[in-house]
């Protein structure tokens, strides 16, 4: 319709009035492979999501997930383990989905929401290592700290034999 108004006040010679018209359809002509670049890295992330919950779903189903779960308290023994693989399914999709929204929102040129995001994303990435680090360092100490109570205990028990 807005071409037909275009054409309509171009052959009158009313080109004050078309100009705009002309200037929308240009700004609406220039948007449109920003909006398919940003579909496009929306739909590989949302693509991405869906297999990797998938892969969680069918992998945490199995019995031995089902087992694995109540050995660590995640879930109650004999419980079924459906609700609490499909949360984790979720939130890995939701998170997943979260890892390609700056780059969608960057697609289509929205640096006030992209950049925060970005940033966001960049501060966790550079905690992850610190993280394993930490995991490790403790993981380390457990192993030194029972390594000597055992030492220790059994030294004690040498020199003060209980009776």
């Amino acid at each position: 319709m807005i071409f037909v108004f275009i054409l309509s006040f171009n052959m009158l010679n009313l080109q004050f009035i078309a100009s705009p018209f002309v200037g929308m359809v240009s700004i609406i002509a220039a948007a449109i492979p920003n909006i398919l670049k940003a579909a496009l890295i929306f739909i590989v992330g949302w693509i991405i999501a869906s297999f990797v919950r998938m892969f969680i779903m069918r992998t945490g189903n199995s019995p031995r997930t089902g087992r694995w779960l109540s050995k660590i308290r995640a879930a109650e023994p004999g419980q079924d383990t459906y609700a609490t693989v499909n949360k984790a399914a979720q939130a890995t999709f939701y998170l997943i989905l979260l890892f390609f929204l700056p780059g969608a929102l960057h697609a289509l040129q929205i640096p006030a929401i992209s950049e925060p995001l970005s940033d966001m994303l960049s501060k966790f990435f550079h905690f992850v290592p610190n993280l394993f680090g930490a995991i490790i360092t403790l993981a380390i100490g457990w192993f030194i700290a029972k390594l000597v109570r055992d030492i220790v205990t059994n030294f004690l028990q040498k020199l003060f034999p209980y009776k």
